[in-house]
């Protein structure tokens, strides 16, 4: 997995006005971070197992489900 898919959950954390872009059109955000299918995939399944796997994270599963629970 590429840095794209770190990139876009530290945006979506801490800038509002993208989240917002994101829960109206998750799409047009996600082709903006140029993510892979896979990316994409596990973004919009809310899959926080297979994006921490991605990320290769350990620790606090809470930070990434709140980051990814968007909708």
């Amino acid at each position: 997995m590429s840095n794209n898919l770190l990139n876009i959950l530290n945006e979506l954390s801490s800038n509002p006005e993208l989240e917002s872009q994101y829960k109206q059109d998750p799409d047009s955000v996600m082709s903006k971070f140029e993510l892979t299918d896979d990316e994409k995939s596990l973004l919009k399944n809310e899959d926080t197992q297979g994006i921490e796997a991605a990320l290769q994270l350990s620790g606090d599963k809470g930070s990434i489900q709140k980051i990814i629970k968007l909708t």
